[in-house]
């Protein structure tokens, strides 16, 4: 009896287990992934995948028009993830067809939202678009944990802050696949998070939103109407991590309450080029970007310098709820 030929939609859960199984993947990047390859199956899916085609390949590309360029570039990995490992375990003969990844360049200037257009983004009565403001730009957190946060993980003891664990269901797993302590450094952060949590049980999610991606639509229409150009929710994340450097908090510090496991993320997130993160390395994470060339010069790496060149801090900023 012939063998029925293998479509994506076939191909795809064979993929998830063997990246399971052989990967070790976490059960968080497993569900991006399937994720992404339930999208990516909603055109290749009934298609074979002996057969797939560049014509095939142009219509799915022409799907991807408007998204952003990484997502582009990401809904094509999968594809190409998809058809390596068909060819690997033995599943088709060999690759029908090569997918070229677009090179995307990262934008020179690290986009950080302003004081004014903070001020701009606050000014609403909507109590949960204020919330996604304040947890972006006074708290650094990523779309996800904005969306897992509870009304139970609030703490006050021994300090105001929102803790995110590792939750049992796979929607709730954190990016990085470890628990979270997140400092509430400002009084209206705080503020803000006790105000939804007061309309909400304690096990209830804060925002009351199912993905990440819904967070960006709640605050759309605001967000246009108070500075002019569609949610950017990274530039608040980049505004928390860059306010934290200027007042003198040591880069390791600042890695870790942004949820970064190396410290060359959170120097991408100031726009450091590698040559700089080695200097940073070697005076072990404790200078902000603008006492790099003091370093640099053998002026002494083990204090804290402000990122406008200001005077150098021995000391770390201290955590409190002081209004910002």
């Amino acid at each position: 009896m012939t063998k029925p030929a293998l479509t994506f939609a076939d191909l795809i859960p064979k993929f998830l287990a063997w990246a399971k199984r052989e990967r070790g993947l976490r059960s968080s990047t497993l569900k991006e992934y399937a994720r992404e390859l339930k999208r990516v199956a909603a055109y290749w899916g009934p298609r074979e995948v002996a057969r797939a085609s560049v014509r095939d390949l142009a219509g799915f590309k022409a799907t991807l028009a408007g998204l952003a360029p990484q997502t582009r570039k990401h809904r094509l990995l999968m594809v190409k993830l998809l058809l390596d490992h068909a060819v690997e375990v033995g599943l088709i003969a060999r690759r029908p067809l090569d997918v070229v990844l677009p090179e995307i360049k990262r934008p020179t200037v690290v986009e950080v939202a302003g004081e004014e257009e903070m001020a701009r983004l606050l000014a609403t009565e909507d109590d949960r678009v204020r919330a996604v403001v304040l947890m972006g730009g006074d708290l650094g957190l990523r779309r996800g944990e904005m969306v897992r946060a509870r009304a139970e993980d609030l703490v006050r003891r021994p300090f105001p802050a929102l803790r995110l664990p590792v939750r049992d269901l796979d929607a709730d797993q954190p990016k990085s696949g470890a628990a979270r302590l997140v400092p509430c450094f400002t009084a209206r952060a705080w503020d803000a998070l006790e105000r939804l949590a007061a309309s909400r049980r304690g096990g209830d999610r804060l925002l009351g939103l199912a993905s990440p991606e819904s967070v960006v639509g709640v605050v759309r229409g605001h967000w246009i109407g108070a500075v002019g150009h569609a949610p950017h929710l990274h530039a608040l994340r980049r505004r928390f991590a860059s306010r934290l450097l200027e007042r003198g908090l040591e880069l390791d510090a600042v890695r870790q309450l942004l949820g970064h496991k190396d410290v060359s993320t959170t120097m991408r997130y100031l726009g450091v080029n590698s040559e700089e993160l080695a200097v940073v390395r070697k005076f072990g994470g404790a200078l902000s970007p603008a006492g790099l060339e003091g370093a640099k010069e053998g002026e002494g790496g083990s204090k804290l310098v402000s990122r406008r060149g200001l005077e150098p801090r021995t000391r770390r900023l201290r955590v409190c709820c002081s209004a910002s």
